[in-house]
C-alpha cells in the first residue's frame, strides 16, 4: 500500500473522529430536558422561584413548542388565521439564560435584559395558580393575544403592538429560559429568547413546514423533527441579531389586571397647549400613540377582524358601514388634564361633561413615558371585548351598560373606543401618589343608551366624507 493511500486513510479516520466528537459536543450543549435533569440549571444560587427541576422546564418548553408547532402546521386554536410557517425552529432550554432571567425577575423592575435578549414579562397576583405550567400558559395566552388584537399582515411583519408575540414566535429563536419570583403579593414572570425579532421584518416565513432536513435552512447543520414539523438546531446559540432602534419589549396586561413596564423620562415639560409641544401631562409622541392605537383598533373592528367574546370559536363582530377616523384634540386634552389632576382615580360625573365621553385607567405604579403607558391603556380597554360577547345588534343596551354590576365585567371602555360617531380624542396622565391616573375624553360622546355602537354594513358604505380605503375609516375633515 502506498504512503499516499495510508495517509489518506489516516486523514479520513481523523475527520470521522472529529465529526463524531463535534456531534457529541453539540448534542450535550443543548439539552431538551426530555429525560434528564441538568444539575447546572438547578444549582444557580438564585433566590428566585421555579423552575427547579427538569419536569418543570419540560412543562415550559411544551407550552412554547406546542404553540410553534400549531403555527407551523396551521393548527392554532386561537382563531388568529395565521398561515403555515416554514423554517420554524424548536426551542431548547439554556441554563446560562435561566441564571440571567432568574436574577432579572428578582429585581422586579420589568424587562431588564432587552439589550441581549428578546424578553417577555408579566405580573400575576400571588395565589392565582399553584403550578408553573399554569403561569406559563396564562402568560403565553396574554402575549399571544397581541396578534389577535392587532392582527398580522400577509408578510407576518413585526409591527407596533406585537412585541411579546414576536419575541416568542420568532422562527429564528432556538433557546429559551423562564423564571418567576413570588413575593407574596405578586408573581413576576419572565421568559427570554436568544434571538431578537427585527421590527419591520417578518416574524416567520410563510410556507410549508419541514418534512426533511434539507428544508431547514436558517442554520447550517439543522435537522427536521418530522413529528412536530419544527426545525432543530442543537449547536451553539446564534449571536443575538441587531434589531431596529425599537426595543423588543413591551408591557403586558395580565389576566388578573397587573401590569409591568419600562420607559424613559420625557423631555422637559412645558405649559403650552400647542399640539407640537410636550407638557407635564402629555408628549407629542404620546398624542401620536393615542390616536394610532385607537384608529388601528377601529380599523380592525370596521373590517370585521375582532372576535366577539372569549371563546376562540366565536364569530367576529360584523363590518361597519361607518366608522370615523379619530383625530387628536387639544381642548379635550385640557379637559382630561383638569380631571386627572384631581386624582379621584375614577370617572367624572357625566353632568360635568355634557356630550363628552370618558375612559379612565389607573396603573399601580408611575410610568413616565406616555407612549409606554398608553400602550398598556389601549390594550386594557380594548381587550374587554374578549372577556364576554356583546349583543348581535351592537346596541348599547342596559344589559351592556350594567354588565359590571351584574357579572363583574366592564366593557364600556371598549364600546367608547368602538363608538363609530366619536371622531376626536384628548388624553392626559398624572402621578397620583405613586400611581399613574389616565384620563381620555371623547367627542362626540359614545355609550348612549339604546343607540348602536356602530352601524353594520359594507365597509365605508355609510361614509359621508372621504373613505380611507386603506383602513376602512371615514375621514370627517
Amino acid at each position: 500500500m502506498s504512503i499516499k493511500v495510508q495517509r489518506r486513510k489516516k486523514n479520513l479516520k481523523m475527520e470521522l473522529l472529529l465529526m463524531v466528537v463535534t456531534h457529541l459536543l453539540l448534542l450535550f450543549s443543548s439539552k431538551t430536558y426530555t429525560n434528564a435533569e441538568d444539575t447546572a440549571c438547578t444549582k444557580l444560587g438564585s433566590t428566585a422561584s421555579n423552575p427547579s427541576n427538569a419536569t418543570e422546564r419540560d412543562s415550559i418548553l411544551k407550552v412554547f413548542n406546542d404553540m410553534r408547532e400549531h403555527i407551523a402546521t396551521k393548527q392554532s386554536p386561537e382563531g388568529d388565521n395565521l398561515k403555515k410557517a416554514k423554517n420554524m425552529y424548536k426551542l431548547f432550554w439554556n441554563c446560562s439564560m435561566e441564571k440571567k432571567v432568574r436574577k432579572s425577575v428578582e429585581k422586579k423592575k420589568g424587562a431588564t435584559l432587552t439589550k441581549d435578549y428578546a424578553q417577555n414579562y408579566a405580573i400575576f397576583k400571588s395565589g392565582t395558580s399553584t403550578t408553573l405550567a399554569n403561569y406559563t400558559n396564562a402568560a403565553k395566552q396574554d402575549w399571544y393575544n397581541q396578534v389577535i388584537i392587532h392582527g398580522l399582515d400577509k408578510n407576518q411583519t413585526y409591527t407596533d403592538g406585537l412585541d411579546f408575540f414576536a419575541n416568542m414566535v420568532n422562527a429564528k429563536a432556538t433557546q429559551v429560559a423562564c423564571a418567576y419570583d413570588d413575593d407574596g403579593t405578586n408573581v413576576h414572570y419572565s421568559c427570554i429568547f436568544n434571538v431578537k425579532p427585527v421590527k419591520g421584518q417578518s416574524i416567520y416565513e410563510r410556507g410549508t413546514p419541514c418534512s426533511k432536513n434539507s428544508q431547514c435552512t436558517t442554520y447550517p447543520g439543522s435537522s427536521c423533527d418530522t413529528v412536530t414539523k419544527l426545525c432543530k438546531y442543537e449547536g451553539d446559540i446564534p449571536e443575538p441579531e441587531v434589531t431596529s432602534t425599537d426595543a423588543t419589549t413591551a408591557t403586558n396586561v395580565n389576566p388578573t389586571g397587573g401590569t409591568t413596564a419600562t420607559g424613559v423620562t420625557p423631555t422637559a415639560a412645558t405649559t403650552t397647549a400647542d399640539i407640537k409641544l410636550d407638557n407635564a401631562y402629555m408628549t407629542v409622541a404620546g398624542r401620536t400613540k393615542v390616536v394610532n392605537a385607537h384608529n388601528y383598533r377601529r380599523t380592525l373592528l370596521a373590517t370585521g377582524q375582532i372576535r366577539n367574546g372569549k371563546n376562540p370559536s366565536n364569530a367576529n363582530l360584523p363590518t361597519a358601514a361607518f366608522m370615523s377616523k379619530m383625530e387628536y384634540d387639544m381642548n379635550l386634552e385640557a379637559q382630561a388634564i383638569e380631571h386627572a389632576k384631581g386624582c379621584s382615580l375614577e370617572k367624572s360625573d357625566e353632568s360635568t361633561r355634557t356630550g363628552i365621553g370618558e375612559n379612565v385607567y389607573v396603573h399601580k405604579t408611575v410610568i413616565k413615558d406616555p407612549v409606554e403607558l398608553f400602550n398598556i391603556v389601549a390594550i386594557s380597554w380594548w381587550t374587554q371585548i374578549f372577556q364576554d360577547g356583546i349583543n348581535n345588534q351592537l346596541i348599547f343596551s342596559e344589559n351592556l351598560r350594567d354588565k359590571q354590576a351584574k357579572k363583574g365585567i366592564d366593557q364600556t371602555a371598549f364600546t367608547q373606543i368602538a363608538w363609530a360617531n366619536t371622531s376626536k380624542i384628548g388624553c392626559a396622565s398624572v402621578d397620583c401618589s405613586g400611581k399613574s391616573f389616565v384620563v381620555c375624553r371623547y367627542s362626540p360622546a359614545g355609550n348612549i343608551l339604546n343607540q348602536p355602537i356602530y352601524r353594520i354594513g359594507y365597509v365605508c358604505q355609510g361614509c359621508q366624507g372621504t373613505c380611507s380605503s386603506a383602513d376602512g375609516l371615514c375621514i370627517m375633515t
